[in-house]
């Protein structure tokens, strides 16, 4: 851009594509602002007096599980912060404490019930700041099936040229992305003597699909058609019921 300073002339250049890189070298965004404080428009968080509260299934100070809406599986559910933190990697310690509590308790569920899971979280931040509330998804994996779920995943990141890596546990999850977008996965791994592993990974690189970890665990489970989550809503009286079968069974098991 050509200025006039004086009578001078000078030329201006605004670099537009300086951006930050990933761990792979891939531009990010800047890191959001952090804003904690309820959104009227957010379904999740939990002071919002338009929140769905007939899907909390359980709550404690920092979060909650609630019945996924349009779950792939009746027992599909989300681990939530109560207040509106954007992903697990930026999470204060307390909550990232609290998230794993309520993932240990559904996922005792499962286990009673013969079954692995999978979890997965998103991490692409919205322009519109009412859609960055946290979402970890828990799903329920028949034992048949789990054997599968790593090739399921390799082949999903494969195909859509992105980077996948493992990490040891989602704690290390903002040593892995720093301030990159991310898809977060973890997944059956190997049998061992404990029973099934569970393997943690992350995907990183250019344009991520949004909707990437419904696809992963759909394809896992053989469901193509339960990809869009509007194709398997509930009437409220049925979410009602099944919330309230998860509460009762969380509740006799401690």
């Amino acid at each position: 851009t050509d200025l006039m300073v004086g009578r001078r002339k000078i030329w201006v250049r605004f670099d537009r594509n300086k951006r930050d890189k990933d761990p792979e070298g891939q531009p990010v965004a800047k890191k959001p602002k952090i804003d904690l404080a309820p959104h009227a428009g957010c379904w999740f968080c939990f002071a919002n007096p338009n929140v769905e509260k007939h899907l909390i299934v359980s709550a404690s100070a920092h979060a909650y599980v609630a019945l996924a809406k349009g779950g792939i599986d009746r027992l599909h559910c989300m681990v939530l912060p109560t207040k509106h933190l954007p992903c697990f990697a930026q999470a204060p310690d307390d909550v990232q404490a609290a998230i794993h509590e309520n993932v240990a308790k559904v996922s005792a569920l499962f286990r009673e019930a013969d079954m692995d899971y999978a979890l997965f979280e998103r991490w692409i931040p919205m322009r519109n700041t009412q859609a960055n509330h946290m979402q970890l998804h828990v799903v329920p994996v028949p034992q048949s099936r789990s054997s599968a779920a790593r090739e399921t995943l390799e082949e999903s990141v494969k195909k859509a040229g992105l980077t996948l890596k493992r990490i040891d546990r989602i704690s290390n999850l903002e040593d892995a992305v720093g301030d990159a977008n991310y898809w977060y996965f973890a997944i059956p791994g190997d049998n061992s003597a404990r029973g099934r592993t569970l393997e943690h990974y992350v995907v990183l690189g250019g344009r991520l699909p949004l909707n990437m970890g419904r696809e992963v665990v759909c394809d896992l489970l053989g469901c193509a058609e339960k990809v869009d989550w509007r194709e398997c809503q509930l009437t409220e009286e049925q979410e009602t019921k099944a919330a309230n079968v998860l509460r009762q069974t969380m509740k006799q098991l401690g």
